[in-house]
């Protein structure tokens, strides 16, 4: 889908097998994944976000190998920066009318459920290292520098049904990015 994965070189091979592998590595993140899921972003958008295959993907979200917890921690800053720009869109649509019919529904019920399990991943969080913390939030920073960030806008927004970045809306993503 065209979304630019960020590695830093100090990430492992996250595909190894860790000694926490197994369906107890489960509640770790799964209120992120179920966030995603619930925000529209499917398995193999993740993996191209992480520069991870998709069966990796499925694995850490069945808890049957160890997910880092940088990869964690950038997980959770995408998923955040998602849900503000969602916020965001619902009001540039509202101010300049071109709300779609049921599309800002779909959206309040997103913020609302992706919202409360970003609460509960943030509170799951605070038992990861800092120093793990901080590798995710550099793994953000390069993502979004890199201009990711836009393209997996694009692909998110037409996942929830929202605006194409065609001509007609692309502005709406051009005034959220200022």
């Amino acid at each position: 889908m065209g979304v630019a994965a960020i590695q830093p070189q100090s990430i492992q091979n996250t595909e190894d097998k860790s000694p926490l592998d197994g369906p107890h590595n489960k509640p770790s993140c799964q209120p992120l994944f179920e966030g995603f899921a619930k925000a529209g972003l499917t398995g193999s958008d993740l993996a191209s976000l992480a520069g991870v295959t998709p069966p990796t993907v499925s694995k850490w979200r069945r808890g049957l190998i160890h997910i880092p917890a940088s990869r964690i921690a950038f997980f959770t800053l995408v998923l955040a920066h998602l849900l503000e720009d969602l916020r965001g869109l619902r009001v540039l649509d509202a101010e300049i009318n071109e709300r779609r019919s049921g599309w800002a529904e779909r959206v309040e019920i997103i913020e609302e459920v992706a919202g409360g399990l970003l609460k509960v991943q943030e509170q799951i969080n605070l038992d990861i290292d800092p120093c793990e913390v901080r590798l995710g939030a550099q793994m953000f920073r390069e993502w979004w520098d890199s201009g990711s960030a836009l393209d997996l806008q694009k692909t998110w927004l037409r996942a929830i049904g929202g605006r194409h970045p065609d001509e007609k809306s692309s502005h709406l993503i051009q005034k959220m990015d200022v």
